[in-house]
């Protein structure tokens, strides 16, 4: 009776604090808390130019969303990594595109000037320029033609800076390796082999499965743990520890995890850690 009650106030526990912080309302209150807020903005105003990340489980979910803001924040390189190359290869086209969508409407409109950097001169010998300032203010910038000129030659010269900075502008290498199951060490050895000496200054280790029935691994682990745990978190980061210190001025590296954990009581270990030695046992077992 006990055990029924504590499992009970675990899965409260566990919807209550989901319907809290991680819902639309939820993540609105804490944007706006005078504590919190900051750092949402931080997060929004981040620039990642030049920087290199790796996602595993980069197919779908929350994978492929922090891929999407990684790039769309100016990383350089980010690898994606994932078993299924068709939804890698989506995740990458859709963040593609967005990319240059933005950068279109970017070009487009560099030629108009702003409301606020409108000029019109009122008469011929250009005594009086009117910056439309959203509140139809006037200033007096000159008396001669060339101050006028200096105007607009130091306008024209800005635009040519923006233009200039658009051009140089290039879309993030987004490297997908697919065909990867963080749940097999081979696959592990072979997606850190894959990466090579890069620096890397982020790693999300995100990649989770879900089965409702016992099942294990090719190389005899059972699959939730050896993704979850043993070489898709503890395995793989260790293999990444090099190249996250090689970043310079700091790296990140991120487990992503589930409140899901709360709503079901651990089995015991020697069932967890509990390895196949032939196929014939696990059908018996």
């Amino acid at each position: 009776m006990s055990s029924a009650w504590g499992q009970l106030k675990a899965v409260t526990a566990w919807y209550a604090e989901g319907r809290k912080y991680f819902t639309q309302t939820g993540y609105n209150t804490a944007r706006l808390d005078p504590d919190l807020g900051p750092r949402f903005q931080r997060v929004q105003d981040a620039d990642l130019s030049g920087k290199t990340y790796l996602i595993t489980g980069a197919g779908s979910g929350l994978g492929s969303e922090v891929c999407r803001y990684l790039a769309l924040h100016g990383a350089s390189r980010i690898y994606m990594v994932g078993r299924n190359a068709s939804k890698l290869e989506g995740v990458r086209a859709e963040i593609l595109t967005t990319l240059q969508e933005d950068k279109t409407k970017a070009s487009s409109s560099k030629d108009e000037i702003p409301p606020s950097e409108k000029v019109e001169i009122k008469d011929n010998d250009a005594t009086t320029v009117q910056q439309d300032l959203g509140s139809s203010s006037s200033s007096n910038i000159g008396h001669n033609a060339s101050s006028v000129e200096g105007f607009l030659t130091g306008y024209a010269n800005s635009s040519k800076s923006s233009d200039s900075r658009q051009n140089d502008s290039h879309l993030p290498q987004l490297e997908c390796i697919a065909n990867i199951d963080v749940g097999r060490k081979s696959d592990v050895i072979r997606l850190v082999k894959k990466i090579g000496n890069v620096p890397l200054d982020g790693a999300l280790l995100n990649a989770g499965n879900l089965h409702w029935e016992l099942a294990f691994t090719e190389e005899g682990f059972e699959r939730t743990l050896a993704t979850h745990l043993f070489f898709g978190c503890f395995y793989l980061a260790s293999l990444l520890l090099p190249l996250l210190r090689q970043a310079k001025g700091g790296s990140n590296l991120v487990f992503m995890s589930s409140g899901g954990m709360y709503n079901v009581k651990l089995p015991l270990w020697k069932d967890l850690l509990w390895r196949k030695e032939e196929e014939k046992t696990v059908g018996t077992r």
